[in-house]
């Protein structure tokens, strides 16, 4: 075989075959493509959620190790509440970016759902089934509440080892408090 002829004269190629099943051929592949894209889109919108929860289950183990360091250090304490104040805001961002990112793929793979035909789909499920109270939809306190609480304790610690707070440290932890506040209440996902 002349290995410069044409692709087309070869057996087998795709111009070879009639339209019609050229046409068939063409359609079972962008579906078969379709539904890897949607599997893979699932599986990460599984690991954003994942890293989520992570992000929030961590945060009172944190806070817990920043509260023992200050013991054995007391003087320092001021110094861990702010560490693990912008440790915790940047905690926050992150969970902000994997909400916004778990937004756009629900909103896409509820999109390619209709497109592939599914009818009834966890996505498209669980908007209604929501229950209707303060844990329900929005999981207030459960998500972004642990995230505000163990910043305000953290802001507590120096006064719980009876070590004054300077006027700085204050400033600086309501400042990144709000920042945390801001980030969180304004994400999209929610």
């Amino acid at each position: 075989m002349n290995p410069h002829a044409s692709s087309t004269s070869q057996p087998g190629h795709l111009d070879n075959l009639p339209s019609d099943a050229t046409s068939n051929l063409q359609s079972t592949t962008a579906q078969t493509l379709a539904l890897i894209e949607y599997r893979a889109l699932r599986h990460e919108l599984l690991m954003r959620m994942l890293v989520q929860n992570l992000l929030t289950v961590l945060q009172p183990l944190l806070l817990l190790g920043c509260y023992g360091l200050a013991l054995t250090h007391p003087l320092q304490a001021p110094i861990t509440a702010l560490v693990f104040l912008f440790t915790s805001l940047a905690a926050s961002a992150q969970w902000c970016h994997m909400g916004v990112r778990t937004v756009h793929l629900k909103t896409f793979i509820m999109q390619s759902e209709e497109r592939l035909g599914a009818e009834f789909t966890w996505e498209s499920f669980l908007p209604g089934a929501r229950p209707k109270s303060l844990l329900g939809s929005r999981w207030v306190i459960s998500t972004k509440g642990v995230f505000l609480l163990v910043q305000g304790l953290a802001i507590l610690i120096p006064s719980s080892l009876d070590i004054a707070s300077s006027f700085w440290f204050l400033t600086i932890a309501i400042c990144v408090l709000g920042a945390s506040q801001w980030l969180l209440f304004t994400n999209p996902k929610e």
